[in-house]
């Protein structure tokens, strides 16, 4: 897939080197890293090694042996053919979250009914997290009217405390914005889930001080504005 010009640059920073990634549609991400270190995200050029600043296309066009490309990362829709992947990082999902609502491991998509609606109905979409070609995570996200909202959300621990979940939620959010339609982007979290609750407030949401309830089970709902500031 080529590249989309007309869409904006994002470059990211790591610990020691560099990355850029360029948004292409179906909204497609890659990411060029020199470094494993934590990601951050910056509006500058991106620098390769050597420290010679160089725009992205310079950066996609340099021989591997220069740039020392360590890892990619790709988000992308799911595809059809990629369901089965985010059924099991989906499973794997479960296993963790049933400390919090005991619920047990759905053993199939008919246990979970919305799982497959996010291939067939066109408001809903399922995001995949790819490390290294690798499954990393996800993000079940679908348009509920009045905003958008995340239904679910999951980095495998392996990803996490490196910057890989919230390059996921920035994504989603330049997704959404991309699409228009809503200023918010919504995300319901268990009152007991504490890790979850840090990270989302992190990523830039807030806590409405609104209460809802799913299977008798308290949630906090928390939203971000999907107005650029300026």
């Amino acid at each position: 897939m080529s590249p989309n010009t007309s869409i904006p640059r994002q470059t990211f920073l790591s610990r020691d080197c560099c990355a850029s990634w360029i948004l292409c549609r179906p909204f497609y991400l890659r990411f060029l890293s020199c470094s494993r270190g934590a990601l951050a995200m910056s509006d500058t050029a991106c620098p390769i090694v050597g420290g010679t600043a160089c725009t992205l296309a310079e950066v996609i066009g340099t021989p591997v042996e220069r740039r020392e490309l360590i890892y990619v990362i790709e988000i992308v829709i799911a595809p059809e053919d990629r369901r089965d992947e985010l059924w099991t990082l989906f499973q794997e999902y479960c296993d963790e979250l049933s400390s919090f609502d005991g619920e047990k491991r759905p053993h199939s998509p008919r246990h979970y009914p919305y799982f497959d609606l996010y291939w067939q109905e066109s408001e809903r979409f399922p995001f995949l997290l790819l490390s290294d070609h690798e499954p990393a995570g996800f993000c079940l996200m679908r348009d509920a009217g009045v905003c958008y909202e995340i239904a679910e959300f999951y980095i495998r621990p392996l990803y996490r405390r490196r910057g890989f979940g919230k390059l996921l939620v920035d994504f989603v959010k330049a997704f959404c914005r991309e699409r228009g339609r809503h200023d918010t982007l919504a995300a319901n979290i268990y009152v007991n889930n504490e890790p979850a609750i840090k990270f989302w407030l992190a990523a830039g949401f807030k806590d409405t001080g609104r209460r809802t309830r799913i299977k008798d089970l308290r949630m906090i709902e928390t939203e971000t504005s999907l107005v650029e500031a300026g």
